[in-house]
């Protein structure tokens, strides 16, 4: 019988109606259970029992593998910058707090004469 056919039929998943197809995926995207099935297997190899995750029951095939391909220096350049921009943040924000003196009021105020309004 035909995979996709099968799961269009039998599978209640969001990916049913594509014949359970979730594309290329890597490592880090999916449940590490179903993760850990899928990438033991070979291409055109079916798990042999079922996959349980915390989204339900699988049965995975794999039908192709291809290698990571590292984004170019232009495609990563707007995550790099976002990376350095928090690391220059947090840094700055460590900095401020060391050198903080932080004091607390009661939520009256000052009190005394001098805290009144006139």
């Amino acid at each position: 019988a035909d995979f996709a056919e099968l799961a269009k039929k039998n599978s209640v998943g969001p990916s049913a109606s594509s014949g359970g197809s979730l594309g290329f995926f890597q490592r880090g995207q999916m449940v590490p259970a179903f993760e850990d099935a899928a990438f033991a297997l070979s291409p055109g190899g079916v798990s042999a029992e079922p996959v349980e995750s915390k989204f339900g029951w699988h049965v995975i095939k794999v039908e192709q593998k291809r290698p990571v391909q590292a984004p170019s220096f232009e495609e990563a350049l707007p995550q790099l910058r976002s990376a350095a921009n928090n690391d220059i943040v947090s840094k700055l924000v460590g900095d401020l707090r060391e050198g903080a003196t932080i004091e607390t009021f009661p939520p009256e105020g000052l009190g005394g004469e001098e805290g009144k309004a006139q």
